[in-house]
């Protein structure tokens, strides 16, 4: 258990932490169930948002809807806005 212990510290130190509650507390605001899909019906033309600091890979787009509700969340990183929907 003590092997176990001191290799989950040694990843919580890449990610500048402790291996403690504080961790999974980090870890719980990036896991991917707290960017749940809307599975919204992108309609052509309606345009989407890209974040390219949170996207998890380059077909991720977050509707209108989705990014006005997480402006906060975005703010200081790069997001572009597709009128267009390509490669749909």
């Amino acid at each position: 258990m003590e092997k176990i212990n001191q290799y989950l510290n040694e990843i919580a130190q890449v990610f500048g932490y402790n291996y403690n509650e504080n961790f999974f507390s980090y870890l719980k605001t990036i896991s991917r169930p707290n960017n749940q899909v809307c599975n919204k019906e992108i309609i052509k033309g309606e345009g989407v948002w890209e974040c390219i600091d949170c996207r998890l890979d380059k077909q991720a787009c977050i509707c209108n809807d989705c990014y006005n509700k997480s402006k906060e969340k975005h703010r200081g990183h790069k997001v572009i806005f597709e009128p267009e929907l390509f490669g749909f």
